[in-house]
């Protein structure tokens, strides 16, 4: 009897390879939307320090 292969038959290296490039995949993504966060923010952060303090002086 043939042991029927999966869709997914990958060796050991190849399962490192592809979950490698996920996880950076991954990161990239969740980096993306931190910088958004952190975008968005900071400028509403900044507009409400302008309104209490003023602008600053250069």
């Amino acid at each position: 009897m043939q042991e029927e292969k999966g869709m997914l038959d990958l060796s050991k290296g190849q399962l490192m390879l592809y979950g490698g490039i996920g996880l950076i995949v991954a990161a990239a993504v969740a980096a993306i939307v931190c910088i958004v966060i952190f975008v968005m923010t900071g400028k509403k952060i900044q507009g409400k320090l302008e309104h209490d303090y003023g602008k600053m002086k250069d």
